[in-house]
């Protein structure tokens, strides 16, 4: 985590949406301090190594942290690192989990991945091959 501090000591700015320039070090303090909204943002440039060194881990445990405060769209995105390794090793069922607490939570996508990948017949299938 010293290593990501030191790279957000500059006074650099993200555009979150547009026309909104935001500096780092208050996404920084506030993923810090607990706020989901920001630990899913951090997450997200962790991820895509924007402004930081790309961490696949560190944006993993910001996102879960994000999903176990509600954030829907933090949720996705733990169920898509266990589905895919991002982070974190292949672990289907966990992912399946994770869709499904997103679904619930109304996230379109993921609602979309339960109805064609996570069906109780695919998985019959799957356990059986």
């Amino acid at each position: 985590m010293k290593a990501h501090t030191m790279l957000l000591t500059a006074l650099t700015f993200i555009s979150l949406e547009a026309n909104q320039q935001i500096p780092i070090e208050y996404i920084y303090s506030y993923a810090q301090a607990g706020n989901p909204d920001a630990q899913y943002d951090l997450a997200n440039l962790l991820r895509n190594g924007e402004v930081v060194e790309q961490d696949m881990r560190l944006s993993f445990n910001l996102y879960h942290k994000s999903a176990n405060k509600n954030n829907v769209n933090a949720t996705f995105e733990v169920a898509n690192a266990f589905r895919y390794g991002l982070g974190v090793k292949v672990n289907h069922a966990w992912a399946r989990h994770w869709y499904s607490k997103a679904s619930k939570m109304g996230h379109k996508e993921a609602q979309q991945i339960m109805t064609q990948y996570y069906t109780p017949q695919l998985e019959q299938f799957a356990m059986n091959n």
